[in-house]
C-alpha cells in the first residue's frame, strides 16, 4: 500500500485513539515479510510536547500500550508464518500468490485489500486459516548473543567498542524488506524506516541468567540468525552465538531504542 495513502488513513483513524494530553503523533509499525506472507502491525506513536511529570507519565502509559500491541502483531506474523510452513498445500498456493495481512491498533487480522484497492483480496477460505492467529502476545524468535555482563556500564562500553553510537542515524537501515531471509522483521516510526534490531542491550531483568546482554538482531528462523554470525568480529576470545528468545513487549522495546 502506498505509504502516503496509508499515512492519511492512519492519521484519520488515530484521532479516535490518540490521547488528548499529547498534541502530536506519528505512525509506527512492525513489518514482516517472507516468500509467502507480508504482515504489518500499525500503531500510533505518541509524542509529548511537554516535560511536566503528568505528561511524561501519561506518555509512558501510552507507549507501553503501543509496544504491547506491536508485540502482539509480531507474534501474529510469526504464528501465521508457522501456520503456512506446517501446510504444504497452503505453502504451494501462497508461494505463487503471497498473502498480505495487517492489524491496526491491536485489532483483529484483516487483509490489506480492505484498505488498499490495489491489493488482491485473498479468498475467504484462505483468510479463514489465519483467523485466531492473533491471540498470543509473544512468540519464539532467535537473536545473536555477543556478550553477557554483570553491569550495564560494561555492556555499554562493549557496544561502543563494537562501533555503536547512541546518536546513530537511520541511514544505516535498508530501504526495503530483505526477501533473502525466511522472514525479515523491521520497525519504522517517526525517526526511522525499516530499522532492524542490529545492536541492543537487554537489561538483566529480561535475561535468562540475570546478566545484561548485548544482542544483535531479531530473527524468525535460526537459519537467518546463523547466517548473520559472519558479520560479527568480537574482541578477545568472545564468540557470537545464536540463542532462542521468547520475546515480549519489553524485549521488543529494548530492541528498538529511541533515535
Amino acid at each position: 500500500m502506498p505509504r502516503i495513502a496509508l499515512a492519511a488513513l492512519l492519521s484519520i483513524t488515530s484521532l479516535a485513539v490518540f490521547p488528548a494530553w499529547a498534541s502530536s503523533s506519528c505512525e509506527a509499525e512492525i513489518d514482516t515479510k517472507s516468500r509467502y506472507l507480508s504482515f504489518i502491525a500499525y500503531e500510533t506513536r505518541p509524542i509529548a510536547e511537554t516535560n511536566d511529570s503528568t505528561g511524561l507519565k501519561n506518555m509512558e502509559v501510552e507507549l507501553t500500550k503501543m509496544w504491547a500491541r506491536l508485540a502482539r502483531g509480531l507474534a501474529t506474523a510469526a504464528n501465521c508464518q508457522r501456520r503456512i510452513e506446517s501446510d504444504s498445500l497452503l505453502s504451494k498456493v501462497l508461494a505463487g500468490a503471497p498473502i498480505s495481512l495487517m492489524s491496526q491498533f491491536g485489532r483483529s487480522i484483516q487483509p490489506v485489500s480492505d484498505t488498499d484497492p490495489h491489493e488482491v483480496a485473498p479468498s475467504d477460505s484462505v483468510l479463514s486459516l489465519f483467523r485466531g492467529m492473533d491471540r498470543d502476545s509473544s512468540a519464539e524468535l532467535f537473536t545473536v548473543l555477543l556478550g553477557s555482563f554483570a553491569r550495564k556500564p560494561a555492556a555499554e562500553s562493549f557496544m561502543v567498542e563494537l562501533g555503536y553510537s547512541p546518536d546513530r542515524e537511520d541511514e544505516d537501515s535498508d530501504a526495503e524488506m530483505d526477501t533473502t531471509m525466511v522472514m525479515d522483521i523491521a520497525y519504522s516510526d517517526c525517526s526511522r524506516e525499516f530499522d532492524r534490531a542490529r545492536l541492543f542491550i537487554l537489561p538483566r531483568e529480561l535475561t535468562a541468567n540475570g546478566k545484561v546482554w548485548v544482542l544483535s538482531g531479531l530473527f524468525y528462523s535460526r537459519a537467518d540468525a546463523q547466517r548473520s554470525l559472519g558479520r560479527h568480529r568480537l574482541p578477545g576470545r568472545r564468540k557470537a552465538q545464536v540463542v532462542q528468545l521468547r520475546f515480549t513487549a519489553p524485549i521488543l522495546r529494548s530492541a528498538f531504542p529511541p533515535i
